[in-house]
């Protein structure tokens, strides 16, 4: 030991010292208790994760490493409409959540496989979610198994 440390070492906790560097300790643990409470309501882990996930996609999918192909994405466009209906809500609901990230790491995952259109106007989109609806109450008379069969045609 060096002679500072016996010094330090050798102070009393009930010191002038020692309640000082309690009421510190005590103090910066508030801090840090407050600032994790505030970090968490700010969805700052999900942020964080999302920087990570997309990092990680990045350098799997842009890199040309051998060792790395079977991670890369193999996206095949779809040509089913509904598919792409549903590939739209999904990228409209990422964007008015602010899920950037989440957006950059799926364009990325699916390169120019195909495209992929934000739906910008309240009114369009209500009028997606009619349609829906629309064709789905039609195909309540419809057997599942009839719908298994055209799906795999």
């Amino acid at each position: 030991m060096k002679d500072n440390e016996i010094i330090i070492s050798s102070i009393d906790e009930s010191s002038s010292f020692g309640k000082y560097s309690i009421e510190r300790k005590e103090k910066q643990k508030r801090l840090d208790d407050a600032t994790t409470k505030v970090m968490n309501q700010k969805n700052c882990p999900n942020f964080i994760e999302s920087l990570y996930l997309l990092g990680l996609c990045e350098a799997v999918n842009n890199e040309d490493i051998e060792s790395l192909f079977p991670l890369k994405s193999r996206i095949q466009k779809h040509k089913d409409y509904a598919w792409e209906q549903s590939f739209n809500i999904c990228l409209t609901f990422l964007e008015r959540n602010h899920m950037k990230n989440t957006i950059e790491a799926i364009m990325i995952e699916k390169g120019s496989a195909f495209g992929g259109n934000l739906i910008r106007k309240q009114t369009d989109l209500d009028g997606v979610f009619d349609n829906l609806l629309y064709h789905s109450a039609r195909l309540q008379s419809v057997l599942f198994k009839d719908c298994v069969k055209k799906f795999n045609s």
